[in-house]
């Protein structure tokens, strides 16, 4: 969950043509929008479900490849051994069924990929989650699978024009195409800061790519509160920051403006420790309760 590429996307997404994506209708816009969190802190924090939000379990690569290392290749064996039964338990421990697999890495599409780079990464991507649904299928799980940030990928770019060689992102999309198919649900990433109309229009892409390339899947894309500011080279990792005041409100409308079935919000990483602390008036979590306010959740037994 920790690569992002801030400058080299909002170069990208600067170029947005309106054609982009039109404004969402008003059905789309209007349809429920649910929250999930994949949250930690310093302190151990609970009381999220009665806020209106509900956990989404994450599946990193520490459970699908043997020795907690990224393989080159699926992990056959460690799928089917350790994996199937693993998310089969996060699956029942939620009311959705719905399971997050994290496979970043060397396994990420990359701009910068020739198309069969990309088209051997999304062989692989597309291998494991078959592989581990037809494990689960025998095992007569009721998991919903999908990928963070692979369906589509995140570097989204303004479309080429018509007769134009296509762009890296439409390439990744493309070569994707049959993992998107695969999955049960959509979770493109969108951790960004920038002007607010920058955003809303890299969200809106985003959505729309997703929708129409996989008009069936249910998209959930996964917000931050946080957002890289500078390379620390002494630490050897970026310092990150929270959302300045209003940052996090607008995104969750935007997502929802976009379309999008819900969102799932996700953190936290701290500078000079491992998480943040706990802090119940931070404005994105002000702006989080007031957001789902609006969407008529019940907060009256909210106490965060």
């Amino acid at each position: 969950m920790k690569q992002h590429r801030f400058l080299s996307l909002f170069i990208a997404i600067a170029t947005l043509a309106g054609i982009l994506a039109a404004a969402p209708t008003a059905e789309a816009a209007s349809k429920s929008f649910k929250l999930y969190y994949s949250l930690k802190f310093n302190q151990t924090v609970s009381g999220f479900d009665q806020c209106g939000m509900m956990p989404m379990p994450i599946v990193y690569h520490g459970t699908l490849f043997s020795g907690g290392k990224l393989g080159p290749v699926p992990d056959y064996a460690r799928l089917k051994n350790k994996a199937a039964p693993f998310v089969d338990a996060a699956a029942q421990s939620t009311t959705h069924h719905m399971v997050v697999l994290d496979v970043e890495g060397s396994w990420a599409l990359l701009p910068t990929d020739s198309r069969a780079e990309m088209e051997s990464k999304a062989t692989d991507y597309y291998d494991l989650l078959h592989f581990l649904k037809g494990e689960l299928k025998a095992r007569r799980s009721a998991a919903k699978l999908g990928y963070f940030r692979v369906a589509p990928p995140e570097f989204h770019q303004s479309p080429s024009a018509q007769g134009q060689p296509k762009k890296p992102y439409e390439e990744a999309v493309a070569a994707l195409k049959r993992v998107g198919d695969q999955s049960d649900v959509l979770f493109p990433q969108l951790y960004a800061w920038g002007e607010a109309a920058m955003f809303r229009r890299y969200a809106a892409g985003t959505v729309a790519t997703a929708r129409s390339n996989w008009p069936k899947k249910p998209v959930f894309p996964f917000l931050w509160m946080q957002y890289r500011t500078a390379w620390n080279a002494a630490a050897g990792r970026y310092d990150v920051e929270l959302l300045p005041k209003g940052g996090f409100g607008m995104q969750l409308q935007a997502v929802k403006d976009a379309g999008a079935d819900g969102a799932v919000i996700w953190g936290t990483l701290g500078n000079s420790q491992a998480r943040l602390d706990w802090d119940r008036n931070a404005d994105w979590w002000l702006e989080t309760k007031a957001f789902l306010a609006s969407q008529g959740a019940d907060m009256s037994k909210c106490k965060l």
